[in-house]
């Protein structure tokens, strides 16, 4: 746990970052509802969305767009 917390305050957590870790999750938890035979999700349609999320946010950024 030490060296976790260490790493934690190298590696900043940048919008994009989080971004790509939020689409990310979205992934694991459509394959996770594919193993489980709880519903069939086509998860190859969300994988360029791991890409094109952080991309909208650094274009958000770089045109100083807040959102709510």
């Amino acid at each position: 746990m030490l060296i976790g917390a260490s790493l934690g305050t190298v590696t900043r957590e940048t919008p994009w970052v989080i971004q790509m870790t939020a689409t990310g999750g979205a992934v694991i938890l459509g394959i996770s509802f594919l193993l489980l035979d709880l519903k069939k999700i086509r998860i190859a349609n969300f994988i360029p969305a791991i890409l094109i999320a952080p991309l909208i946010q650094v274009a958000l950024e770089f045109f100083k767009v807040q959102l709510p």
